[in-house]
């Protein structure tokens, strides 16, 4: 669920030891722009994760400050892109494979074991080839004058994604979360 949307869950950060700037938009563009998302479309990766735009999350270039910098916000979104290859196919695919190998080496009994992983390698690279990956996108609106990040993922996976991308983005800077307490 977006940022934009009628109702959103949110994560809220303290980002502490931000630079001096005045104007983040030419200080965040080189860093968001060096991890931005790249497509696993046309390859066999498994995962792929980095950021887009706000507005377009199939747009990962921070070319124009517009795209992500909407004073005094930075806003853009973190795209994560996964495959996955159903284990019921992939166990299908693999017996059919084993029982070709064994019917071309009418001496052996069994696959043998090295042969089987290799086996297994193949025929999910083949299935992973033409398995489409499934998105997933959580918006980041960070108030740089208040030092207040919001990030629309709440489970601890998408929390440990954003974290550990913000770090590799942003190496001197550093993010405490702020829990529901913390504003009483």
């Amino acid at each position: 669920m977006g940022i934009t949307a009628n109702s959103v869950n949110l994560v809220q950060y303290q980002v502490l030891e931000m630079p001096e700037t005045d104007d983040p938009a030419e200080w965040a563009r080189p860093l968001l722009e060096e991890n931005a998302f790249v497509s696993i479309d046309n390859s066999t990766e498994e995962s792929a994760i980095g950021w887009a735009t706000i507005d377009d999350p199939m747009n990962a270039e921070f070319a124009d400050p517009r795209d992500f910098f909407r004073s005094p916000y930075l806003c853009f979104t973190l795209r994560q892109d996964r495959r996955r290859v159903p284990s019921a196919l992939l166990r299908r695919r693999l017996k059919e494979a084993e029982a070709e190998f064994l019917s071309s080496h009418p001496t052996l009994l069994r696959v043998p074991k090295q042969k089987r992983e290799e086996l297994r390698e193949s025929v999910h690279n083949s299935l992973l080839a033409r398995t489409l990956p499934t998105p997933s996108t959580f918006d980041i609106a960070w108030n740089v004058e208040r030092r207040l990040l919001f990030f629309t993922g709440t489970s601890s996976r998408a929390i440990e994604a954003f974290e550990g991308l913000f770090r590799q983005t942003f190496p001197e800077l550093r993010l405490v979360a702020r829990h529901p307490f913390a504003h009483a």
